[in-house]
């Protein structure tokens, strides 16, 4: 009967609803905020985007030459044409232009042409011609995109436009037509009134893209003109959120048993 055992001062802990602890961030140098932050895409105006830059190509003013156009049957000349009552007294631009001299045997429907290979895709076209005479012919304006294998008709006129020159803006691109290469082809009316002239042809040329400056949509956006890619947070272990112990002081026996349930133990 030396074995008596005895209890005092009960305590229990349990466990109580987390308490977020405060944040820091692994470095705790690091100048990154300490939540992630999700921002916006960023939204691009229609006219901000690359485009290609059209390069202009002045080629065909004919004061030097040619200009980089080939033929065996246009003339470059200044000054009224030999015939009377046909093809212009002077250049548009400058002294020279070249032209179809329809003087025989050069008439009826002899075909003159002349063509350039310029490499890149072409835009636009845009030349001064003269067809002043009681029997001009047809002109053509054609591009090709197989190295003048084929040809496509971009342009025609037919007939007596009068004594002046006429100007002529020719979209090729617009039109879902791609050509590097153009040629000029004439063909003389039923007499050597008919003689054709070309002066200052001027080409646009697709160039290289062209990056505009970035505008957000809408423009009064304060976000940042790029995507910003924020790093995760880290939290130090010491730091993560724990939950709170609640202490819970049951058990003295001063008043009785605390809520303990026995039929074995004496209060003494």
């Amino acid at each position: 009967y030396y074995g008596d055992f005895a209890l005092d001062l009960v305590e229990l802990v349990a466990v109580g609803p987390p308490t977020l602890l405060p944040t820091t961030l692994l470095p705790t140098s690091s100048p990154y905020p300490t939540s992630p932050t999700l921002l916006p895409t960023t939204l691009f105006a229609p006219s901000q985007l690359p485009t290609p830059a059209p390069t202009s190509l002045a080629i065909g003013d004919f004061e030097s030459g040619f200009d980089g156009w080939t033929t065996s049957t246009f003339l470059r000349h200044s000054g009224s044409t030999p015939t009377s009552y046909t093809g212009p007294s002077s250049a548009y631009s400058g002294s020279y232009y070249v032209y179809a001299e329809t003087d025989f045997p050069n008439s009826p429907g002899v075909e003159f042409s002349m063509y350039c290979d310029f490499g890149d895709d072409l835009t636009s076209v845009s030349f001064q011609y003269h067809m002043y005479g009681s029997h001009m012919g047809t002109v053509l304006l054609q591009g090709s995109d197989d190295g003048g294998s084929t040809y496509t008709t971009l342009w025609s006129k037919s007939g007596n436009h009068g004594d002046t020159w006429h100007g002529a803006d020719v979209g090729i691109g617009s039109n879902r037509i791609t050509a590097q290469t153009l040629k000029f082809s004439y063909t003389s009316g039923s007499s050597y009134y008919g003689d054709f002239a070309l002066d200052l042809v001027e080409l646009v040329a697709v160039g290289p893209p062209t990056l505009l400056p970035t505008t957000l949509l809408p423009t009064s956006s304060p976000y940042p003109t790029s995507p910003t890619l924020l790093p995760t947070t880290l939290f130090a272990p010491s730091q993560l959120p724990t939950p709170a112990p609640t202490s819970l002081a049951i058990g003295d026996f001063e008043s009785g048993f605390d809520g303990w349930t026995t039929s074995t133990f004496l209060r003494h």
